[in-house]
């Protein structure tokens, strides 16, 4: 009987920020995975040209290779069964205990509400009565710029534009725009990414030229430090929800 390959699909957890991501897949031993044959903790690591998932079974020609989750989710193609093995081992995931990201259920997905026929309609009706909306424009051009990563590339499209934006990114993926089973397009998140990429197209904060510090443009002084696996603008936004970013916030919404 012929081996039936299927296809998975992984999704961050509890809907975690940024929606681009880079896993850990190894790269200085850290991931374990405790073998109950053997009895120990053994070091995993994605490197899809070996056979084993295992450090002390692959060769000396094993090539680590990143994995991206791109919208909050990663697709694993039928065949790739290196990946999907490391993604159920990986303590990231939240089958093992982690935080990170989880398989997404097809059949617990196929039961939800909302169908996504039924999703996508009820999102582009809710595009299309924001920009009925006498300011409606101002959430059109946040969502927009949070979608494209860019506030320069949308600040001067009309609406017609910014509605085949955000469509666009409804139509391919639905699932981005729901929080607990409702839709959700408007949110204080994409707000507060257009406030961050807007800050920095506006040249009030600056980035420094190897993105790890976020900076004011006027005093130089630091705001924060960017880990390596988040995009500057996408952790700005993120240090906007902390107590501490909240007032930074509001001087930057003040500012512009």
């Amino acid at each position: 009987m012929s081996t039936k390959y299927i296809a998975e699909e992984y999704r961050l957890a509890n809907n975690a920020a940024p929606l681009t991501r880079i896993i850990k897949v190894g790269s200085d031993g850290n991931l374990t995975h405790f073998d109950e044959k053997k009895g120990y903790n053994r070091a995993i690591r994605h490197c899809p040209n070996e056979k084993s998932i295992f450090l002390d079974e692959q060769s000396k020609f094993a090539k680590l290779e990143p994995l991206i989750f791109e919208t909050g989710y990663l697709r694993i193609p039928p065949t790739a069964e290196h990946t999907k093995k490391f993604l159920k081992y990986s303590p990231e995931n939240v089958i093992n205990g982690g935080t990170v990201f989880e398989i997404v259920d097809e059949e617990l997905a196929a039961g939800d509400a909302l169908s996504m026929d039924d999703l996508i309609m009820d999102l582009k009706t809710e595009i299309r009565e924001k920009a009925k909306e006498k300011d409606g424009i101002h959430d059109l051009v946040a969502l927009a710029a949070t979608i494209e990563g860019s506030y320069v590339t949308v600040k001067d499209k009309p609406v017609s534009a910014l509605r085949k934006i955000i469509n666009s990114a409804v139509e391919a993926n639905p699932r981005m725009f729901v929080k607990e089973n409702e839709p959700e397009l408007f949110t204080q998140d994409s707000k507060r990414t257009y406030f961050a990429l807007r800050s920095i197209a506006d040249g009030i904060i600056k980035i420094s030229t190897d993105g790890r510090t976020i900076y004011w443009a006027d005093t130089k002084n630091v705001i924060a430090n960017v880990p390596s696996s988040h995009k500057p603008h996408e952790f700005l936004a993120e240090h906007f929800a902390t107590d501490d970013g909240m007032l930074l916030l509001q001087k930057v919404a003040d500012m512009i």
